[in-house]
């Protein structure tokens, strides 16, 4: 007898990644800061994906192009909590 098997490893669809520095998590939620052209920074939510080393995917809250902030995040982050 024989059999033919399709094995499927993974089928993550492409979107952007993001270095794992850039993200900032609270509880089970995560965020990154995002450069806006007009030269303001803007927290954004975000859900994440699968993990490769030092980069995190992420499935939605960003798209491709969209300058993330990758140091100093935290700080920005505690920052601005104390300004509000």
């Amino acid at each position: 007898m024989f059999a033919s098997t399709r094995i499927t490893i993974d089928e993550t669809p492409a979107s952007p990644a993001v270095p794992r520095s850039a993200i900032i998590y609270e509880g089970d939620a995560a965020r990154v800061w995002i450069s806006r052209e007009d030269g303001t920074i803007e927290l954004r939510h975000i859900k994440i994906g699968v993990s490769n080393g030092d980069f995190v995917q992420v499935t939605r809250g960003i798209s491709a192009g969209e300058k993330v902030i990758t140091r100093g995040s935290l700080f920005i982050d505690r920052a601005a909590a104390l300004g509000s």
